[in-house]
């Protein structure tokens, strides 16, 4: 599949299928299709679109649902592929359950693009520094930018840790992975815990780390505290 956005308009091109159409309180509303693209105007969805925060899949002929479960390819989505007008937004997403979906007015979830599986992988000490290593599957869109916070288990306070770097790889037609690397300096340390606390003694089983990303297709939600809170593991 392949989606862009040009002159307030989705294009979506690349289909397996005769028709497409959005579902809309058990009311099916058919797409356009011009040439070889299926294309939603914003007049179209301006006119459709009364209620925000309610996202709406996309259907077929049958009336099923768009699925992308054995995707065989990856998707081709152009960068900025959003329609933002005055105060109307909307995105075209892949949802928690692989499907094609549309959403007005906010911002879809960072969950619909995270696998759930981040993976630990140590902290170790180079030089006055600490470097907390993990990493993660990203699905369909490949993560522009990295985030992450350490906060106290149990309170409020959360300080972002700096992106030493961070690398991006392909698994499949719907993954992919992305190993970062991220630094916790002693002067960090100091203001999470104060200045008389023992560097070389830093115990990371009191902390949480909070963690979310960008990606070039969209701005999405569920930015740090409102995601998924995962436990630090002590490198022994």
């Amino acid at each position: 599949m392949k989606i862009t956005c040009r002159d307030h308009t989705f294009l979506i091109e690349n289909l397996p299928h005769q028709s497409l159409q959005l579902s809309i309180n058990e009311q099916l509303i058919p797409l356009q299709k011009i040439e070889t693209a299926f294309v939603l105007s914003i007049d179209t969805l301006l006119d459709i679109f009364k209620k925000k925060n309610h996202p709406v899949k996309f259907v077929d002929e049958s009336s099923r649902p768009i699925s992308f479960k054995h995707l065989s390819e990856p998707l081709d989505i152009a960068p900025n592929s959003y329609i933002k007008q005055g105060k109307h937004s909307y995105f075209i997403f892949i949802d928690q359950d692989d499907e094609l979906s549309l959403i007005y007015n906010k911002k879809p979830s960072i969950m619909n693009f995270y696998d759930q599986d981040i993976l630990f992988e140590g902290i170790t000490r180079q030089e006055d520094v600490l470097l907390l290593k993990f990493s993660f599957h990203s699905k369909y869109f490949e993560v522009k930018q990295p985030r992450c916070f350490i906060k106290i288990r149990h309170q409020e306070q959360k300080i972002a840790l700096p992106i030493n770097r961070f690398s991006v790889t392909p698994v499949d037609a719907r993954r992919f992975k992305t190993e970062v690397e991220a630094v916790i300096d002693k002067e960090l340390v100091e203001q999470l815990l104060g200045e008389r606390y023992t560097y070389d003694a830093f115990n990371a089983n009191i902390y949480d780390l909070l963690f979310g990303f960008s990606i070039r297709e969209m701005p999405i939600s569920g930015f740090p505290p409102e995601f998924v809170t995962s436990k630090i593991i002590q490198n022994s």
